[in-house]
């Protein structure tokens, strides 16, 4: 029910709707480095967001870094290349593809 796990990480998500302006704002608040969301049509277009928080174009290609890091652990992330050119290091890639309203208990002319 929080976003401990993204504290201190780079992460990039993939959606320009309600649930990835929530899922910005709750690995925001809970400490992740950087939030970088990637737009296929138009940017959400907030002149507000945290300075930790972008908005990026389409998402084209992801080059993995799984490397060694000198510990016997493997150096998580890579890079993001998005349709302008530019590229971004990534720890975490979070698909928000929406929610499902489902309230049975409504009459149907009340339901969304």
């Amino acid at each position: 029910r929080d976003a401990t796990e993204f504290k201190g990480l780079d992460i990039l998500l993939i959606g320009t709707s309600y649930s990835a302006e929530d899922i910005a704002s709750q690995c925001w608040k809970y400490g992740a480095k950087s939030l970088a969301i990637s737009h296929r049509t138009n940017p959400i277009g907030y002149e507000t967001w945290p300075d930790n928080i972008t908005e990026v174009p389409l998402l084209t290609k992801i080059e993995s870094n799984l490397t060694p890091d000198g510990n016997g652990e493997l150096e998580q992330g890579g890079l993001a290349h998005f349709a302008d050119g530019s590229t971004k290091h990534v720890d975490v890639i979070i698909l928000c593809t929406g929610y499902v309203h489902h309230f049975p208990f409504l009459d149907d002319s009340l339901r969304l």
